[in-house]
């Protein structure tokens, strides 16, 4: 005996389970990762930008004030090797034993001794 029954069971699901892929149409200017991800990548990127040309200003005045101060070195160290020259020269004229015969005969009545004035003792 064959019996065949004209009702049918059919299973539904209880929660709605789509396993089909829906297609979705790509947008011409779409960001790999997600906006998210770009905008926090731009964010960082912005600090860093930021960071970086504050550094450079502050190394930039930096440098221009050292060299501002090298250069007012350079002008002091000229001067004192112009005065250094004057001094030497002056040194070497009162040096000398002109000067310091005049000195000696002006000041002390010293002179230096002639052929005739030297005694020589035993």
């Amino acid at each position: 005996m064959n019996y065949q029954s004209p009702i049918q069971y059919v299973a539904q699901p209880t929660s709605s389970l789509d396993f089909r892929q829906h297609l979705k149409r790509r947008k011409v200017f779409e960001f790999p990762g997600g906006v998210a991800l770009w905008l926090a990548a731009s964010k960082v990127t912005a600090l860093i930008l930021v960071v970086a040309f504050g550094l450079q200003m502050w190394l930039g005045n930096s440098i221009g004030s050292s060299a501002q101060i090298v250069q007012e070195l350079e002008a002091t160290r000229h001067g004192l090797k112009n005065t250094q020259m004057v001094f030497l020269a002056e040194r070497a004229s009162l040096m000398s034993t002109k000067h310091v015969q005049e000195v000696a005969g002006a000041k002390l009545a010293l002179f230096v001794p002639e052929e005739g004035q030297v005694y020589k003792f035993r």
